[in-house]
């Protein structure tokens, strides 16, 4: 009976399992004092990508609004899971290293996922981006809105009062006194309503 080796495989009676790609030699030896061995040179490929997805393939959003995309590879052993963003057009919509789109104009893009394990397949998601026709512009200058560091301030205006802030889908993010807002750290339009006014602000 035979002794098998190799320094990049693990082998067992014969039976040889793949680590790491790359390039090994199995070699295998008598063990009846006759020293006699035998080489196979064995090469591990790569596990390549066979498909990448990007999720959603279509979507629509507003001037300043940000928008995470996703991309999926498969099958998930593949070697290489690394991926390279692009945008069609980036003063319109551009993108992060992670696949965050950040919406900057008017208009369309295309954003595209491709993988770089040489397979140089690609998915994408088309985004439109509209304005904001929807929405007032409100101002007033009394109660007076500054914003420092991303801190809303309300002056001239009663402690007591209750304030709401909306953000561009509508949904309230805060509702209370003036005196207590929380730092808002999203990038956005937002909406103040003060009771006898409402001010559109972009953080």
């Amino acid at each position: 009976m035979g002794k098998f080796k190799s320094r990049n495989c693990h082998s067992s009676n014969g039976l040889v399992i793949a680590l790491a790609p790359g390039t090994t030699i199995i070699t295998a030896n008598t063990t009846d004092g006759s020293n006699i061995y035998a080489n196979c040179i064995l090469k591990v490929k790569e596990i390549e990508a066979r498909s990448i997805t990007v999720t959603p393939h279509s979507t629509q959003g507003i001037v300043g609004e940000t928008i995470q995309l996703s991309a999926t590879i498969t099958p998930q052993e593949t070697s290489n899971q690394a991926i390279a963003w692009s945008s069609s057009n980036p003063q319109i919509v551009s993108v992060s290293d992670n696949g965050l789109a950040y919406l900057l104009k008017e208009g369309r893009a295309t954003i595209t996922a491709k993988t770089l394990d040489g397979t140089n397949l690609s998915d994408s998601c088309h985004i439109e981006v509209t304005a904001l026709s929807n929405l007032k512009d409100i101002t007033n200058t009394n109660p007076q809105i500054f914003i420092i560091n991303g801190n809303i301030q309300i002056k001239n205006i009663n402690k007591t009062e209750k304030i709401r802030i909306y953000n561009i889908l509508g949904q309230i993010i805060y509702e209370g006194s003036s005196q207590n807002i929380p730092a808002i750290h999203k990038k956005g339009i937002y909406l103040i309503d003060t009771g006898k006014s409402i001010t559109k602000i972009q953080l």
